[in-house]
């Protein structure tokens, strides 16, 4: 199977109906994110590592989730700019749009204001929206990395990392979504069994999502364009260091 990988490269040049087709395909990713994490905030369970620091963020400041999410993004894009990966226009709308559509998701009335939910409510409810949440979250990662135009605020540090270090991208994301989940707890962050259900489920439910995408007639491509037809297997198609079969190691971005 072909994966994606999640990078900074500069796609070569198309017309403007692939364009828009791509810009389309990489907002509708960021819709599901949001979807995602509200989910998973209503659900009161946990939340993954780096929104454990963006609720941490707005614990402290009084910023709202969504603002705090764009503020922690804003930081890891200019740590990753220092240290040699510059963002493209993809990296700096997933560090806003994602942030803002998930204050606005509820605001519009699409799902209830998850700071309205108590945390007493009945677990079967919470529960469902804690395994929506994943299951949801997952695909909006897929669908986003399929749209090849950038990695977000938070991939886009481990990539500088990993480049710098000389270490794997597995030690270098474990190592930042570790230091993430403690300077969140820290803050005031929620943790809880959900946290571990993301870390456990969601890279699966992640290389789900990419195996269909790259089947569909009109996913994107490495080169930016459009693809017809399913992707072919292709040798050497893994990342180094992995076993097929293997879940990616990803994250909300």
């Amino acid at each position: 199977m072909k994966i994606a990988a999640i990078s900074n490269a500069t796609p070569r040049s198309r017309n403007w109906f692939q364009i828009a087709a791509q810009y389309a395909w990489l907002f509708a990713g960021f819709v599901l994110l949001a979807l995602g994490v509200d989910m998973l905030r209503i659900a009161h369970l946990g939340l993954p590592p780096w929104n454990v620091l963006d609720h941490g963020v707005a614990v402290r400041t009084g910023l709202s989730f969504g603002w705090a999410s764009v503020l922690v993004g804003l930081v890891m894009m200019l740590i990753s700019a220092a240290l040699g990966e510059p963002p493209r226009l993809g990296t700096v709308l997933n560090m806003t749009l994602v942030g803002l559509l998930t204050d606005a998701i509820p605001a519009w009335g699409w799902l209830p204001d998850p700071d309205a939910v108590s945390p007493g409510a009945p677990m079967g409810l919470r529960l469902a929206y804690g395994l929506g949440g994943v299951l949801v979250l997952g695909v909006g990662v897929g669908w986003y990395i399929t749209a090849n135009l950038g990695a977000g605020p938070r991939d886009s540090l481990m990539l500088a990392l990993t480049r710098r270090s000389g270490k794997s991208v597995g030690t270098v994301r474990t190592a930042l979504e570790l230091a993430a989940l403690a300077l969140g707890w820290a803050l005031g962050g929620e943790v809880g069994t959900g946290t571990l259900l993301t870390a456990v489920t969601l890279g699966w439910v992640v290389q789900g999502s990419l195996w269909i995408f790259h089947r569909l007639p009109f996913s994107f491509g490495l080169d930016g364009g459009p693809r017809s037809g399913p992707a072919a297997p292709r040798a050497g198609a893994e990342p180094a260091g992995r076993s097929p079969g293997r879940p990616p190691r990803v994250g909300v971005s």
